[in-house]
């Protein structure tokens, strides 16, 4: 029996049954002692850190969890210069540059005061973007002024730093993920659309992690002609120094005439899609992760969009600096409220618990955070459809549950110009 061990807040700890249910052995190290005794509590039996097998593949969902943890052999995700890239846009900007990415005109601030007046004298638009240890969220994209980005520096503390403005470009905005192996080759490519507002309509507050995600992989046959494949290229070099081993995100803007402009990297597992890559691949989970230690392709099917849908009950998107008292407000609201039958969840193949944990036969809400779970499909290329999701939301039972209902508007919407940009 093979053995994996999960090094997380919780993110992921919604793949755990799947593994099991390949016959895979989990060793699971909850490294939030705030959530340590509730979430997944009888679920998951939770291990101290000494406790898991240094020798086996450890997937590393929190950001930075390795620096506190080392000695594993082989680490997915979690690597310390790749998170600082990810949560420092100025660090993360610097590199494409030395990379030679192309990136919209940028300009860095040290005060909110300093933006503002930069920007009051500009007639293009520009985007505003802060450090993600700061807030997840962090960007503000303007629709008919920069007067929605003046307004939203008015609001920040004079000490936040590293402020950046860069110029609105008019294009396909997409998230593409290349897996690294363990010698630095690329193993697959995909593409992910987002829409990451938390209503309809793309309405509401950005959250930090995508609503609804459409991701599909790209076959290996067309990989000199995707747009995104030369980035990927230059970073290789890169990610083979610093041991990187895992998905590597760079979010995008391509314009009409096929102009890759950077705007960000993403070196982690972002659940969201995570959960949705999952349902597009041709093998057990725990092989296809194993492959990043074995210099192999990672066998997936090509002809399929998966998709994910996240499930949540408010007080989310509650976003507070005071991370205890934030715990306690979704403590007292949502603690124990009753979401299904564990037989039904647990045993789904497309459904991805997180703030939850068992009782008797019964799945609760832990009140961690409020986002219950990921409920993912897939649907042809050819003939897409995004509705099968629906017969799986029925299996929770609590009439409160908040969720978009258009899942894959924004892929459908797009489709024509990610067929022209030779993204499919």
């Amino acid at each position: 029996m093979p053995t994996l061990n999960i090094i997380d807040n919780g993110n992921v700890f919604g793949i755990v049954p799947l593994l099991q249910r390949e016959g895979v052995r989990v060793n699971v190290y909850n490294s939030n002692p705030l959530t340590r005794m509730i979430l997944f509590k009888n679920i998951i039996k939770i291990k101290p850190i000494y406790a898991l097998d240094k020798n086996a593949i450890t997937l590393i969902g929190l950001r930075g969890a390795n620096r506190h943890y080392p000695g594993f052999k082989k680490v997915i995700g979690g690597n310390k210069a790749a998170e600082r890239l990810e949560l420092s846009r100025e660090d993360g900007i610097k590199l494409a540059k030395t990379l030679k990415l192309a990136i919209p005109d940028t300009h860095v601030f040290d005060s909110p005061r300093a933006a503002i007046k930069w920007l009051s004298k500009q007639k293009d638009f520009y985007v505003v973007k802060i450090d993600k240890n700061y807030s997840s969220t962090s960007t503000i994209v303007p629709k008919t002024s920069n007067e929605e980005v003046i307004k939203f520096l008015e609001g920040l503390p004079q000490n936040v730093p590293n402020i950046i403005l860069q110029k609105k470009i008019n294009g396909l905005e997409i998230s593409s993920e290349a897996w690294f192996d363990s010698e630095g080759n690329v193993v697959n490519l995909n593409h992910t659309i987002e829409q990451k507002k938390l209503l309809n309509g793309n309405r509401g507050v950005i959250t930090g992690c995508a609503c609804t995600d459409a991701v599909w992989n790209v076959p290996r046959d067309n990989w000199e002609r995707d747009p995104m494949t030369n980035y990927f290229l230059r970073l290789a070099p890169f990610v083979k120094k610093i041991k990187y081993v895992g998905p590597w995100d760079i979010n995008a803007i391509i314009t009409n005439d096929k102009q890759v402009y950077f705007l960000e990297f993403t070196p982690a597992l972002g659940y969201s899609a995570f959960f949705a890559w999952i349902q597009t691949l041709n093998e057990d989970l725990y092989r296809a992760l194993e492959k990043l230690f074995t210099n192999k392709p990672i066998d997936v099917l090509e002809n399929v969009i998966g998709y994910s849908v996240r499930v949540w009950k408010t007080p989310y998107p509650l976003e507070l600096q005071d991370e205890r008292l934030q715990l306690k407000i979704f403590e007292k609201e949502l603690r124990g409220q009753w979401l299904g039958y564990a037989q039904n969840l647990l045993n789904n193949r497309y459904i991805f618990l997180l703030d939850v944990y068992k009782e008797k036969d019964d799945i609760l809400c832990a009140g961690t955070d409020g986002v219950i779970a990921e409920i993912t499909g897939s649907t042809p290329i050819s003939n897409p459809r995004f509705n099968a999701w629906q017969g799986h939301l029925k299996l929770f039972r609590n009439s409160s549950l908040g969720y978009r209902t258009d899942v894959g508007s924004r892929f459908l919407n797009e489709l024509d110009r990610i067929k022209n940009l030779g993204l499919i």
